[in-house]
């Protein structure tokens, strides 16, 4: 009954204890706690740049400075009421007749957004290093051993499969010949000019704005979403990762006609009228592009 419980609360997302880390937890340790627990948060998406590490993985670094404490996942929650009546309760469960357990965490740390029972403390460290810049220092770092081939493929395994979204434009001109674009890679076949959606992209016309102006150095206007499709790209052919491409048409003035230039990953532009051989001479992910936009003018 008189026990008293620090609480330490973080993500811990480094691949060592930082300075800013020891700090905090040699702070609530010099509090006289009869026992620390620590509650590592777990985001819902495994294995992103912000959240890489394992609960498991984050349990075992700690563990090796300190090898008393008590464990425990705390996960991430769109309301920040139910994920404080979450931790709480979870607590409750590891020491359900103490009353005296203080909360801890560091500089922007959980505290502004907890609406529990138990008090908090933020304890700003004496040597702060930036969680992120840790992690990209290491992100661009190549390792040459066993454990980090192991850590790669681990990583890999554990991230949600992904569909990859694209946009495919095909563009008219004022008398009606369609713009397309041809890359060395797929020889003489064409192709709609496009590209990945890019997360800065403030919706799908937006990208298709961009990835003209890129691959093209032109505007283009009325731009119409068409549907979309599965496409088969070679480069995730055999991946469980794939391609959702959104399929737009859009228009061109003579004038931008006139300023075109292949920019970016296109190698040649052509100014071509539109024709249902056109099907055959483009390239193989494409080829279902042009019998959908064929068909869809037919009707």
């Amino acid at each position: 009954m008189n026990e008293s419980i620090g609480v330490i609360i973080g993500r811990f997302q480094c691949p060592d204890l930082t300075a800013g880390h020891r700090d905090l937890i040699d702070f609530a340790l010099k509090q006289g706690h009869n026992q620390i627990l620590v509650a590592l948060g777990c985001a819902a998406t495994p294995c992103t740049r912000n959240n890489p590490l394992h609960f498991s993985a984050r349990v075992a670094m700690i563990r090796e400075s300190y090898p008393g404490f008590m464990f425990m996942p705390i996960h991430d929650h769109p309301s920040d009421q139910i994920w404080s009546d979450t931790l709480d309760a979870t607590i409750g469960n590891f020491f359900p007749h103490t009353a005296n357990i203080t909360l801890y965490g560091s500089r922007d740390s959980f505290a502004g957004r907890y609406y529990g029972r138990f008090k908090t403390c933020e304890f700003e460290p004496k040597t702060y290093e930036n969680a992120t810049k840790y992690r990209e220092k290491y992100g661009s770092t190549i390792g040459f051993n066993k454990d980090y081939r192991h850590g790669v493929i681990y990583g890999a395994y554990q991230k949600f499969n992904t569909v990859y979204q694209t946009v495919d434009v095909a563009i008219f001109t004022g008398n009606n010949n369609l713009i397309l674009g041809r890359k060395n890679i797929h020889g003489s076949k064409f192709l709609f000019p496009g590209g990945f959606v890019d997360p800065r992209d403030k919706n799908l016309k937006d990208a298709v704005a961009r990835e003209v102006m890129e691959e093209a150095g032109v505007e283009v206007f009325d731009i119409e979403y068409l549907d979309s499709f599965a496409i088969d790209d070679y480069r995730y052919r055999y991946e469980t990762d794939k391609i959702m491409t959104h399929f737009h048409r859009a228009k061109i003035t003579d004038s931008e006609v006139k300023k075109m230039n292949a920019l970016d990953d296109l190698d040649c532009l052509y100014r071509l009228s539109l024709n249902d051989s056109l099907i055959d001479d483009m390239a193989d992910p494409h080829k279902l592009l042009m019998s959908y936009l064929l068909n869809y003018l037919k009707q």
